[in-house]
């Protein structure tokens, strides 16, 4: 069929968890690059695959014989339940709107799911709607979907699938495009960037819904404390769970920290600075977690007085913090950032663990020096094997704009584009600030 019908672009929609309807769903393509695998008369060789953030990518060559090589690009999309929706639709809107810059016009699009209904009329539903609404003032998801099954019967399966349409749809339509090509961006001036920001960063304001997120744990009684900024909480299903001991009145498994992945999917944890009750705390979330990076984007400020030096800042000094102990290995200074190594055990475990501290100077306001910012970016962003550990006065900050600009970076390396705005959505969903205080808390 692909090979009949001239198909460029397949989608994917997969359980992420794995289900046992797609347990049984057999593999089309060659595991590894490089190799093919050969169904019939036609024979597939997998050429590139790259893991994103929200979707994997894998470019294929689609031969028949002696006939004219085809390539096929496959968007695997893991973020269906099945029978169910994604948890928020702005992964979803994102990809669909690279695949609909990726298109060339004429093209067949060939869209799967376990039972080529739910989530498969889910998304072309998503993707014809979100075209149309381009151009005219008034869609009828009804209409759509109607029409859809007059050639496929139950597309759009339950409910619940049809409402989160109407859900996504509406975050598109106030959502601007901000996705432009590195050229794009090398030709438009200053000033015109400038309102482009300002104008995206209002409607990214107005527009993130966090009504159904959860934070009971940050929300306790008992760990009220624990919150620098009680309007700045995790969101329970995102928040990671301190596992090591501790002897400490009143510590358990909270933290007021996030997890967060770049589009090349490499795990960050964004937290506050410590507070004097919590530096135990932050210590477990670097030795569970396996953080071997911590990136500091704050500045200690003499006059905060709930802001602190968690770690020993003198060779060989050694800190204690309830059950955890932190050890100065090494020091080094520039002008960029300072460069600290410290060894950290727990007292009731074998392990030990090497951690690099980065403590950035180019941040000491709402602004940070961009040159110094880039020089910080260049060295740091690969260091570590584990998640890194990024942290700013109120962990939502300068943590999502670093996380962010790296992502970017990523975005640009691997398909020449930019999609800002997607991102600083998805983040959004992480993290549940009330007011006016969100995971980009400001324009800069």
């Amino acid at each position: 069929m692909v090979w009949k019908e001239d198909v460029e672009t397949i989608v994917m929609l997969v359980d992420k968890d794995g289900t046992e309807q797609q347990s049984k769903d057999a593999q089309y393509w060659p595991k590894k690059v490089n190799r093919s695998q050969k169904y019939g008369a036609i024979t597939v060789l997998l050429m590139e695959k790259t893991a994103f953030r929200s979707y994997k990518l894998r470019e294929m060559n689609v031969i028949k014989g002696n006939e004219r090589v085809h390539t096929v690009r496959q968007y695997e999309i893991p973020c269906w339940k099945y029978g169910g929706v994604p948890s928020e639709p702005a992964d979803l809107i994102s990809v669909i709107k690279q695949i609909n810059n990726d298109q060339k016009g004429g093209k067949h699009l060939l869209v799967h799911c376990s039972n080529g209904v739910g989530a498969t009329g889910v998304f072309i539903s998503l993707y014809d709607l979100m075209d149309v609404i381009k151009t005219k003032k008034e869609v009828s998801v009804f209409d759509v979907i109607e029409g859809m099954r007059k050639d496929r019967v139950n597309m759009v399966l339950t409910k619940l699938q049809y409402l989160f349409i109407f859900d996504a749809l509406l975050e598109a339509m106030l959502s601007p495009d901000s996705q432009m090509s590195c050229d794009q961006l090398k030709k438009l001036d200053m000033s015109a960037m400038k309102a482009k920001c300002k104008k995206e960063f209002q409607i990214l304001q107005e527009t993130t819904k966090h009504h159904d997120l959860e934070t009971l744990a940050g929300n306790s009684s008992e760990n009220n404390h624990k919150n620098r900024f009680p309007d700045l909480l995790p969101v329970d299903k995102f928040r990671p769970v301190l596992k090591s001991p501790s002897n400490l009145f009143g510590s358990n498994d909270y933290i007021n920290a996030t997890f967060a992945k770049d589009i090349l999917q490499r795990g960050f944890i964004q937290t506050q600075s410590p507070l004097a009750s919590t530096v135990e705390d932050f210590w477990r979330l670097v030795f569970d977690y396996d953080c071997k990076c911590i990136l500091m984007l704050n500045t200690i400020d003499e006059s905060d007085e709930s802001l602190m030096v968690y770690w020993p800042n003198a060779h060989n000094a050694t800190a204690s913090h309830g059950l955890m102990t932190v050890i100065c290995k090494k020091i080094e200074e520039s002008d960029v950032f300072t460069r600290t190594q410290f060894e950290v055990k727990h007292k009731r475990s074998q392990k030990s663990l090497l951690v690099d501290h980065f403590s950035f100077h180019g941040w000491p306001g709402n602004k940070p020096d961009v040159h110094k910012l880039r020089e910080f970016i260049k060295y740091t962003r690969t260091k570590g094997t584990g998640p890194a550990l990024v942290h700013c006065i109120n962990g939502v900050g300068l943590s999502a704009v670093y996380v962010t600009v790296i992502s970017e970076l990523e975005r640009i390396e691997k398909r020449a584009l930019l999609m800002y705005f997607e991102l600083c959505i998805d983040y959004e969903s992480k993290v549940l600030m009330q007011s006016k205080h969100r995971m980009s808390t400001s324009l800069l």
